[in-house]
């Protein structure tokens, strides 16, 4: 037989992703699907609209019997030169546009050999889509009057975007996609880094979104005044100032910032205004803030490492479960490495290519870490990842602040007490500066009286912590627990006037709360680190009443107990004035504390101690109460106080003694 003369069949133009990759013929030019795809019924888009270009990567064939071809669906003719906007069917919208880059990479998934056209048609292809003519995008065509664009067809807008094209003809995937994304003129821009389909998502998942201006302005408003005093790791009167311009002309920042500080304040807002933004719950606002806040994160949003360690900071007050993967203390390790990366643990006044503010600030920020580090170890008894040795930072003075005069001059949170009071701007300094001086005897405390050990009853269990800081029950350091309570001393009596209690007056409370609260809080904190110090002494057997034995149970068991009642007492007070809410998540474990210690007295022989105890204990029951609402380690600590109690064989006939 002549092989010359064997009839050869004509490959088609275009054959749909199933057809072609079972390699057999394809009739989908008259109409999606196909009949094999009918057939088989298999289900597959039916409204197309991709160009194929010449000139691939490779360069266009030589042969002029070959060329790239060119489809439409059969709802659509190929000369509607209207682009449509295709908007998803959520909370958020995006347009859809495929470039000629994209129609290059479509063409390069399909053989030269399969795409086989006439003389004709090769000329007709190479006049429309000539190589040396500038590239106009293809798009998904509009609806017009003899082409109708059917409504029906919308909740299926995911299926003209770049991802599912290039998953449908197994080719990469092209970023030449715009979306219709804006973001206020004072946030900055979109990073280039996140891919189209990436800020697609965060779209809909409502990160890229703000709420209105005026729930802004109290989520900002109430971390201004119980988040800022705290920990001041921000340049606050810059961000008072982009608040109140919002015109983006001077500066602008960080969404993933304003969300944490949103996510921070909401513990503290109006409730009011939290309704209005569509929360029905506190908590329900915080998980919503802090979820935007997270997502940012995980997808690097944000390029600036100082801004992603001042986030972070700020999300270290999340707790969800007791067995919360990335609790406060995974958030506060990320923000430490990434501090050290970046140089905050070194001392900034070595470097002259710095500014003044700069070098304020990241003394700040690094004071912050390391505060963060050792209340937390404090009161989850986790680890500490910052050693003394590892950081040559000064400790802060109070030039270290901002200038406190600048506040005031935002008429926007003109209700901020604390942004039109200096004076109390420079107590809050004060007090933040104790606390940091605290903190380091805190770490003190630590590493003198306590260990990292591991819980072998959960060593096998890996979705629980199995690590955690266990008291060193022996008395070869009596000396050492003593020089460090000495030091303990030594700082309360050289504490400024700002930082004693002091009794609380009318006028105090209705224009001083973040200085009456802060300054509880670092009292609180004191003798939170006495009865840390002491605690390991405090259930020494009974059986060693001898020498030093006795002497160290002795001292710690009225230290302990003494703590315990301060603490409970100073709380007390801040729930008479109605402050106590303002408390954070470390009050939380503050109280948790001394209620463990109240519960462990109850069990005394002496009926004083024991009724001392038990009325404390309630109180601390009593404030943990209205806690539930904002914080769920509240509710945790809470029913585990309440399972505690139960359990106390003793307690319950002491119940019945007790008088009401």
């Amino acid at each position: 037989m002549d092989t010359a003369r064997k009839a050869t069949k004509r490959r088609t133009g275009l054959a749909c992703h199933s057809c072609r990759a079972r390699k057999v013929r394809c009739d989908v030019l008259a109409g999606a699907p196909c009949v094999n795809c009918r057939w088989d019924k298999i289900e597959v888009p039916n409204l197309w609209h991709v160009c194929f270009r010449p000139g691939t990567a490779g360069g266009p064939r030589n042969s002029p019997t070959k060329a790239t071809a060119t489809s439409y669906p059969p709802c659509q003719p190929p000369s509607s030169p209207e682009v449509a906007v295709v908007k998803r069917n959520t909370t958020s919208s995006s347009a859809a546009l495929v470039t000629s880059g994209e129609a290059n990479s479509l063409s390069n998934s399909f053989d030269d050999d399969d795409l086989e056209l006439d003389t004709g048609q090769h000329s007709q292809a190479s006049e429309r889509l000539s190589p040396h003519q500038p590239s106009e995008p293809v798009v998904i065509p509009s609806c017009s009057p003899e082409w109708p664009w059917n409504p029906s067809l919308a909740i299926h807008a995911d299926l003209f975007s770049n991802g599912f094209m290039a998953q449908l003809f197994n080719c990469p995937e092209s970023s030449d996609v715009t979306f219709d994304i804006r973001l206020p003129a004072f946030i900055r821009p979109l990073p280039k880094k996140i891919a189209p389909m990436d800020a697609q998502y965060l779209q809909a998942k409502g990160a890229l979104s703000l709420p209105t201006i005026p729930i802004q302005n109290a989520l900002v408003q109430a971390y201004v005044e119980y988040v800022h005093p705290r920990f001041p790791l921000l340049d606050l009167p810059g961000l008072l100032h982009i608040m109140q311009r919002r015109d983006g002309l001077c500066e602008q920042m960080s969404l993933l910032l304003l969300h944490s500080v949103m996510y921070a304040g909401a513990a503290f807002a109006d409730i009011e205004s939290l309704h209005q933004a569509g929360y029905a719950t506190r908590r329900a606002a915080r998980r919503d803030l802090y979820q935007k806040a997270r997502l940012l994160y995980n997808f690097d949003y944000e390029p600036d490492c100082l801004v992603v360690v001042q986030s972070l900071l700020l999300m270290a007050g999340w707790y969800e479960t007791p067995d919360e993967q990335k609790d406060s203390w995974h958030w506060i390790g990320v923000a430490i490495t990434l501090a050290q990366s970046i140089g905050l643990n070194c001392n900034p006044e070595e470097s002259t290519q710095m500014s003044d503010s700069e070098k304020r600030l990241r003394k700040r920020v690094w004071w912050s870490c390391f505060m963060y580090d050792r209340l937390v170890a404090l009161g989850l008894r986790f680890p500490t990842r910052i050693n003394d040795d590892d950081f040559n930072v000064p400790m802060l003075v109070e030039s270290d602040f901002d200038d406190q005069e600048t506040l005031g001059c935002d008429t926007t949170f003109q209700q901020s007490s604390l942004a039109q009071d200096v004076g109390q701007q420079r107590d809050l300094a004060t007090i933040f500066i104790a606390r940091a001086k605290l903190c380091v005897h805190i770490g003190h405390v630590i590493q003198s009286q306590y260990s990292v050990l591991f819980n072998h009853e959960k060593s096998g269990n890996t979705t629980t912590r199995a690590m955690m800081l266990a008291p060193r029950k022996h008395l070869d350091n009596v000396e050492s627990v003593n020089s460090i309570y000495s030091e303990l001393c030594t700082w309360a009596e050289s504490l400024p006037k700002c930082c004693h209690h002091q009794r609380m007056t009318t006028c105090d409370v209705e224009n001083g709360k973040a200085t009456i609260i802060q300054r509880i809080l670092l009292q609180m904190e004191f003798h939170t680190a006495v009865s840390a110090l002491y605690r390991p002494y405090f259930c020494l057997p009974l059986s060693l009443d001898v020498g030093a034995y006795f002497q160290a149970r002795d001292t710690s068991r009225v230290l302990v107990r003494y703590a315990a009642s301060r603490v409970t007492r100073l709380v007390t007070e801040l729930q008479q004035v109605q402050l106590d809410r303002y408390l954070p998540t470390t009050g939380i474990t503050i109280i948790l504390s001394a209620a463990i210690i109240h519960l462990a007295n109850m069990r005394n022989s002496s009926w004083q101690v024991c009724g001392h105890a038990m009325r404390d204990f309630r109180r601390c029951m009593s404030i943990l109460e209205p806690l539930r609402e904002i914080y769920a380690e509240a509710g945790y600590a809470s029913s585990f106080l309440n399972q505690q109690l139960r359990s106390a064989a003793a307690t319950r006939a002491l119940l019945s003694r007790l008088p009401q």
